[in-house]
């Protein structure tokens, strides 16, 4: 099935193995949250005018009892497929919160992603609201992320629930944005603040003509539609040099910090506020 249908496949002991390991990763990422194993990282969005922190993003980390740490692109997906990011996304949502007002920064925002299972999920806003409320953080300080080509899968829908979720005063970005496929046309009808440039275009964009014409007409474009661009993935000097150069607003990366716990965060924040 996986394979769409009209075809045939020879049965390998490798597909017991991997069926086996699928059910042994669901059992225990649906544990995780219960057993305290989820922690979450933060990585520092800098403005490019000033050098200063304006923001932070939230990214969840699992801290496997018998494999260590496992970044979110070993168990994300899963997650996915299988509704657990359902709980895991609410946790993710209610620990940026409440960790974010711990630190007693207003100035400060932090931004969580709603994957697409989320970002449908029937309840989505009263999820949102609980978070605000048991966390005390005010609405203009968080930030959610949805991935472009979650957006596309069903237009109406997505400007339907967005404006909800900016009426709680929350700002909104479109994460990936350059990977999908939306038009300028449907651009314009999102409730959108602010729109991340994917790290695909900014890792070659000194090399790549083609990344940099691409990047420079995103944030031209973000610009007039009174967005606010980041790019993401920025690692050198040259990148962050290119980027400001056609005046694009933030940019987060391994040049500015790695994602951060939050003691990290806590001792990043002191020596660069």
């Amino acid at each position: 099935k996986e394979n769409s249908r009209n075809n045939y496949q020879f049965f390998e002991n490798k597909l017991n193995t991997d069926a086996l390991a699928r059910l042994i990763l669901e059992r225990e990422l649906s544990q995780a949250v219960e057993n305290n194993e989820l922690i979450l990282h933060y990585q520092p969005q800098v403005c490019l005018l000033t050098r200063k922190i304006k923001g932070i993003e939230a990214l969840v980390r699992w801290q496997h009892p018998s494999k260590g740490f496992l970044p979110p692109g070993e168990f994300i997906q899963f997650a996915e497929d299988s509704r657990l990011i359902i709980p895991i996304g609410t946790w993710v949502l209610e620990q940026a919160c409440l960790q974010l007002k711990k630190l007693n920064l207003p100035e400060l925002t932090v931004s969580v992603n709603l994957s697409p299972r989320q970002f449908a999920a029937p309840n989505l806003l009263d999820t949102i609201k609980k978070a605000l409320s048991n966390s005390g953080l005010k609405g203009h300080q968080l930030e959610l992320e949805i991935t472009e080509t979650a957006l596309m899968k069903n237009m109406a829908n997505a400007i339907t629930t967005l404006k909800q979720i900016k009426s709680l005063g929350i700002q909104i970005a479109i994460d990936d944005f350059g990977t999908g496929y939306s038009s300028l046309s449907q651009l314009k009808n999102l409730p959108a603040d602010t729109l991340k440039i994917d790290r695909e275009f900014i890792k070659d964009i000194n090399k790549s003509t083609d990344n940099s014409v691409i990047t420079e007409v995103i944030v031209s474009m973000g610009h007039k539609l009174g967005l606010t661009v980041i790019a993401e993935g920025v690692e050198t000097e040259e990148q962050v040099e290119f980027i400001r150069q056609i005046q694009c607003d933030m940019a987060q990366g391994y040049f500015f910090s790695r994602p951060v716990d939050e003691v990290g965060l806590i001792k990043f924040l002191s020596m660069n506020t």
